[in-house]
């Protein structure tokens, strides 16, 4: 049987405060996930801290059937919140939809996602993306019209989620995010940062397609941050440069360049 699943991670700073983002991602959509799956390492990477599983996820997950932590023995950077779904859930038919830590989402996001992947079935989806350049973004192209509208990108962005269809991963990607994990130590002391261009880079040679969907549900351009609820002091990653940027862009660039090296790219 198939599964619809919600997969993400967090960073040690911000465990205690995901209570409003699995509020916004299941007890408030309009098609709820099967699973909302926490992937969470023994020690993050970029610190050497150690995670504490709070009281609150614990009780969540014993008293329901759809919440889950999974703890995984290596933080592999911010692609850690879709590569151990891809190995948990191997279903062809099966839908893994990735989301941030830091954004409270809009209740119709996978029930759009969903409408998106039947009319998209061999696409990956999301609602926000880059092509030739040029900024496409889910709530701008569907203004003005009435039919939900799509567009294909060179890549996707993680706002308000994206759906992978889990057809799509063979057993090569393992051995990449493996391989180029390593060559990021070496290199730059840091898992992989742009998990974004990995995966583009990936698809691309895949000849698979990233769509932008249009929302019928506009928000801000930038989505609800906890920090915006709850007033919780703490950076807000998904506005700046990525878990693992050290508040500037060198490190994200210079792990873009090895990605594309390592994809044979100049």
């Amino acid at each position: 049987m198939p599964f619809t699943v919600v997969t993400f991670t967090t960073v040690p700073s911000r465990i205690m405060y995901l209570n409003k983002v699995i509020e916004s991602i299941y007890y408030n959509q309009t098609v709820k996930p099967d699973y909302v799956v926490l992937y969470v390492p023994y020690i993050f990477k970029r610190t050497g801290e150690l995670y504490n599983i709070p009281d609150y996820l614990n009780d969540l997950q014993n008293n329901t059937s759809w919440f889950l932590i999974k703890r995984i023995d290596e933080d592999l950077g911010p692609i850690t919140k879709i590569y151990y779904s891809f190995l948990d859930y191997q279903d062809p038919d099966d839908k893994l939809i990735s989301i941030d830590d830091d954004i409270c989402y809009e209740k119709h996001f996978i029930e759009e996602l969903l409408d998106g992947h039947q009319k998209y079935p061999n696409a990956i989806l999301g609602f926000m993306g880059g092509r030739n350049g040029n900024f496409i973004h889910s709530e701008l192209i569907q203004m003005n019209h009435n039919e939900r509208v799509f567009q294909k990108v060179d890549g996707l962005g993680g706002y308000k989620g994206i759906l992978y269809p889990r057809k799509f991963i063979d057993d090569d990607f393992f051995s990449i995010i493996k391989e180029l994990t390593l060559i990021h130590m070496q290199k730059l002391n840091k898992p992989i940062l742009e998990d974004d261009h990995l995966l583009r880079l990936y698809f691309d040679r895949k000849h698979i397609d990233n769509m932008v969907l249009g929302t019928f549900y506009p928000k801000s351009l930038y989505g609800n941050t906890i920090y915006d609820i709850i007033n919780i002091e703490f950076l807000d990653t998904s506005k700046l440069n990525g878990l693992y940027s050290d508040g500037n862009g060198e490190n994200m660039g210079n792990s873009y360049k090895l990605i594309k090296e390592y994809f044979g790219i100049s």
